[in-house]
């Protein structure tokens, strides 16, 4: 990925849209570790809530959703995860999630559903992990149900 990102990100300058599928779980339940794939363009104006794709220092390759901005730098915090990652610099941000791939079916991050996921969802940062283990156990519950049946 270290080889690709400058041509990526200048594939994304120029105005093109790139589609990557998603690895990892750090933006989990939104995005699903090589399930799922979201499309990035150039951003010239970011915002509270955006999934930017940027480059860490080390070259590694990120998506995580915007938290807060301070001067000229963005707090970026996963949707899987509690701990903020801060000082990100425009300069390190490649481009964001315009949308993302599930199923075949596009999801645009414009849509009211998203958006009320993104503004429910960030402030729950703190007790995601508990919302989470609910959802596995409802969802384990539920299949065992269908099983039964």
């Amino acid at each position: 990925m270290l080889e690709l990102s400058p041509v990526l990100a200048e594939l994304i300058r120029s105005g093109a849209a790139v589609r990557l599928t998603v690895t990892g779980n750090s933006m989990y339940p939104m995005l699903r570790d090589r399930e799922d794939a979201v499309i990035i363009r150039a951003s010239k104006k970011l915002r509270r809530l955006d999934v930017p794709l940027y480059v860490r220092d080390n070259g590694q390759l990120v998506l995580h959703r915007i938290i807060g901005k301070k001067k000229d730098t963005y707090t970026m915090c996963g949707d899987n995860q509690l701990r903020k990652e801060k000082g990100i610099t425009k300069e390190q941000i490649i481009g964001v999630v315009e949308s993302f791939v599930r199923k075949g079916k596009t999801y645009s991050c414009t849509n009211r559903w998203y958006r009320l996921y993104a503004h429910l969802w960030v402030p729950l940062r703190k007790i995601r992990p508990l919302l989470l283990k609910w959802g596995v156990a409802l969802r384990s519950k539920q299949k065992k149900r269908q099983d039964e049946k």
